[in-house]
């Protein structure tokens, strides 16, 4: 039976609390960011008054639907 989820056999993601890390099989890490999404208006502009998003806290995923646009 087939995967319905995108197989990356030499990738890993690590979802955590304070960063979000891609890296790959040998080569180290790729991608190394914070794990949080700055809110935009409906233009795409940064929404400055308000707090960023953390979808993880203590390393649980609290919020999917956040989680899911990193």
């Amino acid at each position: 039976m087939a995967s319905p989820w995108p197989v990356a056999p030499d990738l890993a993601l690590d979802l955590g609390t304070g960063l979000t890390r891609l890296a790959s099989r040998g080569g180290g890490p790729l991608i190394e960011r914070p794990t949080s999404l700055i809110p935009t208006s409906s233009r795409g502009a940064l929404a400055l008054e308000a707090c960023p998003e953390r979808p993880v806290e203590h390393g649980v995923v609290v919020d999917v639907r956040a989680a899911a646009r990193l």
